[in-house]
């Protein structure tokens, strides 16, 4: 059986493996997501890094083939390094590794390894199953509205026709009631019309006091209702309002402050791993020092700082300029 298929194995069973004199692969859970451009949903997953400082001697992947081929250690030792030097020289070619189910690894012009990982595959044993869900987007429906025309009622002739048509009998009767009543004076006729008009005088009078008078009354019960409400308003205690209604305040949640920001370049759920770790970095000329989580992990970190932006400059620095390019900060209180 080739050796990179063992690869793929003990993937599926770690969080990394190390492979001597060449590197280690190193898991990061990552959670569900949305695809944006794919328009689908993403299911959780395991994340693959390779580190070349990783190189350090691991008796994992050796026992492993060993039980698989039914051979001793040293036997296993041997095809591992054999592996290591098979890859170099295909680096050296320009070519690249394909390891099955797991990526490809190649090297550029500077030496610097890369590692693509298969986007096809998921190797979290936990998502075994779930697939990405494609979704369509909602299609916005338009709604034509059928507008109406309001049709404007026609203009009629008819009323303008009867109101002349009265004035014009009106006019007739008045002058043939004229004649009629010829043989009155003069003075009986004027005083009968004077009469009339101071009569419509009167009523006048009378009914734009009793308009004046309505509008008091209804200007005073306003003034009323007016000083009713002031009073409400001064006298009447928020609380005790009935449709009374306060806005809340928006809750002030405390701010968790950090103290310790520490940077990790690695994690094991193996405290034997974790020192063979720390010692691969002592003679790197790193100060290192295991801290241990609540999950039982492992954690080495290199640096601790009392200050976030301090923390923060260390950790661009160290993936720019120096070997270990896979470190992240610590924080706690």
């Amino acid at each position: 059986m080739d050796i990179k298929d063992y690869i793929k194995d003990l993937l599926l069973k770690h969080e990394g493996l190390v492979i001597p004199d060449l590197g280690g692969f190193v898991s990061e859970y990552e959670p569900a997501a949305f695809d944006v451009n794919e328009s689908k949903f993403l299911p959780p997953t395991k994340k693959l890094y390779f580190k070349p400082e990783f190189s350090f001697e691991d008796s994992v992947f050796a026992d492993y083939i060993a039980k698989k081929e039914n051979i001793n250690l040293e036997d296993a030792k041997k095809k591992i390094s054999e592996f290591a030097i098979h890859v170099k020289k295909e680096f050296k070619k320009g070519l690249s590794i394909d390891i099955k189910d797991v990526g490809v690894l190649s090297q550029t012009k500077k030496g610097v390894i890369l590692f693509e990982q298969d986007k096809n595959l998921n190797l979290l044993t936990e998502s075994f199953g779930l697939k990405s869900v494609k979704i369509k987007p909602l299609s916005e429906k338009t709604i034509s509205k059928q507008l109406f025309t309001e049709k404007k009622p026609r203009k009629s002739f008819k009323k303008p026709i009867l109101l002349v048509s009265a004035v014009i009998v009106i006019i007739a009767l008045v002058f043939l009631a004229g004649i009629i009543t010829e043989g009155f004076s003069e003075f009986s006729f004027f005083s009968s019309i004077f009469s009339s008009k101071k009569g419509y005088d009167n009523q006048q009078e009378v009914l734009s006091t009793k308009s004046i008078e309505y509008l008091d009354s209804i200007a005073k019960a306003d003034s009323i209702k007016a000083s009713i409400n002031k009073i409400l308003d001064v006298t009447t205690v928020k609380k005790d309002a009935l449709f009374y209604t306060e806005q809340k305040k928006e809750q002030e949640f405390a701010k968790t402050v950090y103290v310790k920001f520490d940077i990790i370049a690695g994690s094991f759920q193996s405290l034997n791993k974790a020192e063979i770790f720390c010692k691969e970095l002592n003679k790197k000329g790193y100060k290192t020092e295991i801290i241990e989580s609540d999950s039982k992990l492992f954690r080495i970190s290199i640096a601790t700082f009392t200050s976030e932006e301090q923390a923060l400059k260390e950790l661009y620095r160290l993936r720019a300029s120096s070997e270990i390019k896979q470190v992240w900060i610590l924080k706690s209180n």
